[in-house]
């Protein structure tokens, strides 16, 4: 074999090679580019889930909302503690028990004392007000009496944001007392406060 044929084999399995990793990268990025383009949408996916209502409303609530424990809830940013006797407890238990299909109203009362850097709701007494509607998302009910100072309504589960209305009627009710709070019931054991 001459020199001129054994540089022309090697030209020719050297050509055969490059073609092998040529179709070999070809491969590889469509594969790579395939599983980028399925990650992507279904990131996409799961943003869209995520920021879509009402997922979003409930991690935003379960985020804001505050659990109870032994009977108080405790809002650390707000500086307040809101502390139930346990027959009024009991007895609102018993009404969001009782009230899954629709939302419900309460007016608590007791004694509001303020310890220099936290304000404390002492709650003893439950009243419950005349209802006018009450759906599955909205419960419209008379006013509250003066010496009112939780005004709590239950949301539908998992739900604990107040709405706009909520925070206006909020607004309008702190005319007569200034100490009122507004707390949505959105768990047997979570709650949302709102001064």
């Amino acid at each position: 074999m001459s020199g001129k044929e054994v540089l022309e084999e090697i030209i020719e399995s050297v050509e055969h090679e490059v073609e092998e990793v040529e179709h070999y990268l070809i491969r590889f990025f469509k594969k790579f580019s395939l599983i980028f383009l399925g990650i992507f949408l279904v990131l996409l996916m799961v943003s869209y889930i995520f920021v879509s209502y009402p997922l979003s409303g409930i991690i935003r609530g379960q985020l804001e909302s505050t659990p109870l424990d032994n009977g108080i809830i405790e809002v650390v940013d707000e500086n307040l503690q809101i502390i139930f006797n346990q027959q009024t407890l009991d007895e609102l238990t018993e009404i969001y028990l009782n009230e899954q299909e629709v939302e419900f109203s309460v007016c608590l009362s007791g004694q509001m004392i303020n310890d220099s850097d936290l304000d404390v709701y002492y709650l003893d007494s439950l009243h419950v007000p005349e209802m006018y509607e009450q759906t599955f998302n909205h419960v419209r009910f008379k006013s509250c009496p003066v010496e009112t100072l939780v005004m709590l309504h239950s949301h539908p589960y998992k739900s604990c944001l107040a709405s706009e209305t909520d925070i206006n009627t909020l607004e309008s009710s702190k005319s007569g007392n200034s100490d009122l709070l507004m707390v949505v019931m959105c768990e047997p054991g979570r709650f949302s406060v709102y001064r």
